[in-house]
């Protein structure tokens, strides 16, 4: 079993009520919209405390919606379904890595801090866009140019990925899924109607 694998695992056995539907983990609470409708399951990141031993209480991070293990890779999944900025996209991966290694040294202390460093960890932002484009190739340059995540790769993680279209949105998902997920309900901004996607 990979090391990542087994982190996973143990965020499953240590926190079983976390693991929740796509379509609660995506749900914007401050909104009160749904954004990705799917009865497919992820890891509820949000929920996870930073267990740091600086803390003198549970301490609970502005990180990543949820987590996911495909592959042997850890991917962290941010939902954006309101308004976002480039600050609050590129934290949040860094509190999500630093709430895993907390826990990583609580839960599974034989993991090293090299082996953790030696992780492969993605991070992806499913975003709803704003803006109107005359291409997805424009589009994408718009968005790296917007949250530089490419900027992160090597360091704290190998790949980022950012989706806004509802295709690869659902084809992103359908991945982290291990090819479980058939189709995603997206909701409309406005109406809040949904439109069924197939994958």
């Amino acid at each position: 079993m990979s090391l990542e694998q087994e982190i996973y695992d143990c965020l499953v056995a240590v926190y079983p009520s976390h693991i929740k539907s796509i379509t609660d983990i995506s749900y914007n609470s401050t909104g009160a919209k749904n954004f990705i409708g799917s009865p497919e399951t992820g890891f509820d990141f949000d929920l996870v405390f930073n267990l740091s031993p600086n803390y003198s209480t549970t301490h609970n991070e502005k990180s990543p919606d949820a987590i996911f293990c495909v592959n042997d890779k850890l991917c962290f999944v941010e939902f954006k379904e309101g308004a976002h900025k480039k600050i609050e996209i590129r934290s949040k991966i860094h509190e999500g890595i630093v709430t895993l290694y907390m826990f990583v040294q609580k839960h599974l202390p034989h993991i090293s801090k090299a082996d953790f460093c030696g992780l492969d960890i993605h991070y992806a932002v499913i975003a709803r866009e704003t803006q109107t484009f005359s291409s997805i190739q424009l589009a994408l340059k718009a968005a790296s140019e917007k949250y530089q995540l490419k900027n992160m790769e090597g360091f704290l993680v190998r790949k980022t990925f950012y989706a806004f279209d509802r295709v690869k949105i659902a084809e992103l998902l359908k991945g982290l899924t291990s090819g479980a997920l058939s189709y995603i309900d997206y909701y409309d901004s406005g109406t809040g109607v949904p439109s069924r996607v197939t994958v």
